[in-house]
């Protein structure tokens, strides 16, 4: 294996940034950006504003207002927040591992602060992708990135890899991949895996500028058709799998999540902060103009806390599907709030999967993107040939399994046999 790990039609980069360690059958890749020139510049503005910080805490310390606290937020907060960038811009590292039973990937800067394990049966091909940077002028910035398609949502590594070591690493993975698990799970979801090669193969030749045919119509909509193996859920998936009587009920519920809370407290303190400041002034001398000029600053302060709000009540949101002879039931919920859909059916004909966008919209359209973040979408239709529920925003592995499961479980549904 040792021999045949590096046997690639790509070639390998004189100087490859990635470091790669094989020990035995186990591979280990390191990543790291550091980005020296912007650490640089921030930790110069880091000590100005340090010492503005500094000269407020003494202010608060000596002669305490609430006036000068709150003005102290937002200066304390962004301290805190540059700080963090440059820890992660210095000591940030990204590490794959590939060995006989899973994958992880770990991000660090000092300790860990991310890790996700996949089953290496759940483990489908490296890719090399592109990832889109917001820049404050002009068009998005593309950045080269290696794409690893599971059965639930992909993994990226190595953002910033240049295009030429990208492939080479792809094709180092997949070999390695090949040789530890030549027959795993998700190697059976080739035809829809196909669709998102085409997608990156556009991504690639946009970042290149070649031209190129859009051909997006070609295999966007799969029928669903049983193997021999049952699909089994994605070990990333929120959807849990529930049965009440003759009713078959997908749930899922919202989790907490780390960098959602975050940066929405961020963004609460620095921006509401600001505008409390302006809003203790208006209390204390009341001023016409300045009530107008606050109104459009408060009502987007609002909407921030509302975000703040939804993201430490997470759990509380949800929805289930349930379905059963006759019909598909949506329930939807907050903290606050529910709503429940039915859609009738007389009989079913087929489950079709499809990638988001490219089929077309159901009647009766279900949209799940508060909770999910794929790229599928599966689609009831009955022997009218009419779309009777779509649930959008799944992963590819949550939708064969959701397929796999109905046409299982309920084969009584459906107009032909299976």
């Amino acid at each position: 294996m040792t021999q045949s790990l590096f046997a690639t039609s790509a070639l390998m980069p004189a100087k490859p940034r990635v470091k790669i360690n094989l020990v035995g059958d186990e591979l280990t890749l390191d990543w790291s950006r550091r980005q020296w020139g912007v650490a640089g510049f921030l930790c110069l503005w880091l000590t100005g504003w340090t010492a503005g910080c500094a000269m407020i805490t003494y202010q608060l310390i000596t002669k305490f207002e609430w006036q000068m606290a709150l003005f102290a937020t937002p200066f304390y907060t962004a301290w805190f927040v540059v700080a963090g960038l440059i820890v992660y811009m210095l000591l940030g590292r990204q590490r794959l591992v590939l060995s006989r039973d899973e994958m992880t990937i770990t991000w660090k800067a000092g300790i860990n602060y991310y890790r996700r394990v996949v089953p290496l049966d759940e483990v489908a091909r490296a890719l090399p992708d592109v990832t889109y940077t917001q820049q404050k002028n002009g068009p998005p910035k593309p950045v080269g990135v290696l794409s690893i398609e599971t059965l639930g949502k992909p993994a990226h590594f190595a953002s910033g890899i240049e295009d030429d070591e990208a492939k080479w690493l792809a094709e180092t993975i997949n070999v390695c991949l090949d040789g530890l698990a030549p027959h795993r799970t998700a190697v059976a979801s080739a035809q829809l895996l196909a669709k998102t090669e085409r997608r990156v193969g556009h991504e690639l030749a946009r970042l290149e500028d070649e031209e190129f045919e859009d051909d997006d119509e070609e295999a966007d909509v799969v029928v669903y058709q049983p193997t021999g193996e049952r699909q089994l859920r994605p070990s990333d998936s929120t959807w849990q799998l529930e049965h009440e009587g003759r009713s078959l009920e997908f749930t899922n519920r919202g989790r907490w999540s780390v960098g959602s809370i975050g940066g929405s407290l961020f963004i609460n303190l620095f921006w509401n902060g600001i505008v409390s400041l302006f809003a203790v002034e208006l209390f204390k001398n009341f001023e016409w103009f300045l009530a107008l000029f606050l109104v459009p600053f408060v009502v987007i302060g609002l909407c921030i806390f509302a975000a703040f709000l939804a993201a430490i009540t997470a759990p509380g949101w949800g929805e289930r599907y349930s379905i059963q002879p006759g019909q598909v039931e949506h329930r939807w919920w907050c903290p606050v709030y529910g709503r429940t859909k039915v859609f009738p059916f007389e009989q079913l004909d087929r489950i079709e999967i499809s990638e988001s966008g490219f089929s077309e919209p159901a009647k009766n359209q279900i949209a799940t993107k508060h909770f999910s973040q794929g790229d599928y979408q599966i689609a009831l239709v009955d022997t009218n040939n009419a779309q009777v529920a779509t649930v959008e925003s799944l992963t590819e592995g949550e939708a064969l399994w959701m397929a796999d499961t109905i046409l299982f479980e309920h084969p009584e549904l459906f107009d032909r046999d299976r």
